[in-house]
């Protein structure tokens, strides 16, 4: 009886740590947060990402937050391929990408300053190279 009292909360922390190492290995192919680079998308290497890798890399995402609970703000707002793809080619170059990641970040923070009127300006930056390599 006694062992029984031990053993399950000891098996539910094991459990709990296994469960979060997977989902840190599997998190680590794609980050949660931030601008993702070019490689995180581009799974065939070949130095552009296609629509359907771009999906791909966004769906991953996702599912990692939802695996780790991680809240889903702004999942209504994700980006679309045709968004950054500005010569219309079918495929992002890593200018089109970084552009276009930069432009929707300057666009949900447009739309967060819309929301929190009293904020001032020099609270919420302008997104620009500096940003994004950081």
């Amino acid at each position: 009886m006694k062992t029984r009292r031990f053993a399950l909360p000891i098996l539910s922390v094991l459990f709990s740590v296994s469960c979060l190492l997977i989902a840190g290995v599997h998190a680590a192919d794609v980050p949660a947060r931030g601008p993702m680079a070019l490689s995180d998308y581009d799974t065939d290497k070949n130095g552009v990402v296609s629509e359907a890798e771009f999906n791909a890399a966004h769906a991953s995402r996702m599912q990692e937050k939802a695996n780790t609970g991680m809240p889903m703000k702004g999942a209504a707002n994700r980006p679309m391929f045709s968004q950054f793809d500005s010569n219309n080619d079918g495929q992002l170059s890593a200018d089109e990408l970084k552009n276009g990641q930069m432009k929707h970040q300057q666009e949900m923070m447009d739309m967060r300053k819309q929301q929190m009127p009293g904020m001032h300006q020099q609270n919420m930056p302008k997104m620009n190279q500096k940003n994004m390599n950081q």
